[in-house]
């Protein structure tokens, strides 16, 4: 899935008309590579990285949900929002904070990666 991303934004970036004017110039393979290419595709890179971590820990948080993750001994937010979902009328809290936690922590990868773009994407700036 990275490669894929990866060589998409590549073979984008590489037909501009400034990779050409700068190929024109006399500038070599390496140069373009890391000061024009890698810079402007780093952007995609980022964002493919942090939604896949995002990712698995949804999948993560299901698995354990429905049984088939990490197994009880071991502290788990999907385990623990599957163990008190029998206790929801009485204890709400034993739902509530295991499901906040794993909304916060993949809105939190969001926002780190989101902010990495932004600071390192060259067209942002």
């Amino acid at each position: 899935m990275f490669a894929k991303t990866v060589r998409s934004a590549v073979f984008t970036v590489r037909d501009k008309d400034f990779i050409e004017a700068t190929r024109s110039i006399g500038a070599g393979n390496l140069r373009l590579m890391f000061r024009h290419i890698l810079p402007n595709c780093i952007g995609h890179f980022i964002i493919t990285a942090v939604s896949s971590v995002a990712g698995n820990i949804m999948l993560i948080s299901v698995m354990s949900y429905i049984g088939l993750g990490i197994q009880p001994p071991l502290p788990e937010w999907g385990y623990m929002l599957a163990d008190g979902k029998a206790y929801i009328s009485s204890y709400w809290y034993m739902v509530a904070f295991p499901g906040l936690f794993i909304l916060f922590t993949v809105y939190a990868f969001f926002l780190l990666g989101d902010g990495v773009r932004d600071a390192l994407d060259p067209n942002m700036k």
